[in-house]
């Protein structure tokens, strides 16, 4: 049997509660990790890279700072930060959670994927 390569993204809206800061759906996510789990067994051969979106972490200061609309200032950089510490938060715990014990999960960067799907990456300055 061939492999084949699988993206999964967990929404944020999924993952977390978008009305309270910093706060996760710890039962959603040991389903979630169970259910990857059980399709992981039921085909080998599928290769599964997970993403999430960032939910009550990274969209609180965005939506604060306004990043969406592109940073210059030093207050606007402060808010890029919060947000990149923010979303990096909740990649550490969805790295501790039942997620992790259930896949074999490292973390990769965007450009680690683009390496090795030989993707084409553009730094914006």
């Amino acid at each position: 049997m061939n492999s084949h390569l699988i993206f999964l993204k967990l929404g944020g809206s999924l993952i977390t509660d978008k009305t309270k800061p910093h706060t996760v759906h710890g039962k959603l996510i040991s389903q979630l990790g169970h259910e990857i789990l059980v399709a992981q067994e039921q085909d080998p051969n599928m290769q599964l890279i997970l993403g999430h979106g960032s939910g009550s972490f990274g969209h609180v200061p965005a939506k604060k700072y306004g990043t969406r609309i592109g940073v210059s200032t030093s207050e606007e950089w402060q808010g890029f930060w919060e947000v990149w510490k923010d979303a990096h938060g909740l990649q550490a715990l969805s790295q501790t959670s039942s997620i992790e014990t259930f896949c074999s999960a490292r973390e990769l960067q965007l450009t680690d994927i683009a390496k090795k799907f030989k993707y084409r990456t553009i730094m914006i300055k």
